[in-house]
């Protein structure tokens, strides 16, 4: 994911978690993936899914005149259902951040 791209992706997950009834804690946007922290009371994730990858990678495409697809494979999705373990996933959402050097400090990432 190109920087140039990330703010539309947010309006995107933005529209998605209107759509559908979500609520996202925590999220990272990576070069080649992001993460995101969905809370989905409806248990309706894999449409939110289809709809957030399948919009983006025709945007995505469109813009840089590309074909196919953007993210390969399917969304890894886990249950998580104890308070200990969301805490462990915000820390590792957001220090994928740090780890891969797109940022220094988290108080200075931009999206």
């Amino acid at each position: 994911m190109e920087k140039a791209d990330c703010p539309g992706f947010i309006v995107l997950v933005k529209e998605a978690v209107d759509m559908w009834n979500m609520r996202v804690p925590a999220y990272s946007l990576m070069t080649n993936d992001y993460h995101l922290l969905i809370q989905t009371p409806d248990a309706n994730l894999s449409g939110c899914m289809r709809y957030i990858n399948g919009v983006y990678t025709q945007c995505f495409n469109r813009c840089h005149q590309r074909e196919g697809q953007i993210f390969r494979g399917r969304y890894k999705s886990i249950v998580v259902d104890t308070g200990s373990y969301v805490l462990e996933l915000v820390r590792y959402i957001h220090g994928d951040s740090l780890e891969a050097g797109m940022v220094h400090r988290l108080d200075k990432y931009s999206l």
